[in-house]
């Protein structure tokens, strides 16, 4: 049913998917994946979170900043394997905008435990003394992960790969310090 869906979706969109092509596709009956996802929405965001995967865990002991690293490096890597999603999701994108219900519940569903994650990265940076605890941590957020968007997004644009993720980091770090 995933399978049949991501093609669905890769060639036809939202718009074009319907449950009656994505059972036939599977071989089972339109109940089965109704029984599992009630709406069209339901299974579109299920297939897009499990795509996406799981959100990275990450050693506790680990400092902020390798943390920060390894969570981004991690992003940077799945947004540009084809595997991972990231054609899937530029070719949603577009029609996000037509489908406001269903791009809200995909930045709570599928993205919010990403961003709350790296909040609670940053966060941890402030107790830790490595961030100021006057930052901004949503803008510190947007700052460190819209790169890795944007490469998704427009897949002829700049590009932060992984081996760049670091330098990302420690920028971002370096204007959320305390004073000296």
């Amino acid at each position: 049913i995933v399978a049949a869906t991501v093609e669905l979706l890769q060639h036809h969109g939202i718009a074009g998917l319907s449950v009656e092509e994505v059972a036939r596709r599977a071989n089972v009956a339109k109940a089965t994946v109704y029984r599992r996802w009630p709406t069209k929405q339901d299974l579109v965001l299920a297939v897009l979170a499990r795509v996406r995967g799981p959100v990275p865990e990450l050693p506790a002991d680990l400092p902020v900043r390798d943390a920060l690293v390894r969570l981004l490096t991690t992003a940077a890597g799945d947004h540009h394997d084809p595997a991972r999603g990231n054609l899937l999701l530029r070719r949603l994108i577009g029609e996000f905008e037509a489908q406001p219900d269903l791009a809200r519940d995909y930045l709570t569903r599928v993205i919010g435990p990403r961003r709350e994650h790296l909040l609670d990265l940053l966060r941890r940076g402030i107790r830790e003394g490595v961030i100021r605890v006057d930052a901004d941590l949503e803008l510190a957020a947007e700052a460190l992960f819209a790169p890795i968007l944007l490469g998704t997004w427009i897949p002829f644009g700049p590009r932060i790969r992984a081996a760049r993720v670091p330098d990302l980091v420690d920028l971002i770090l370096a204007g959320l310090a305390p004073p000296p």
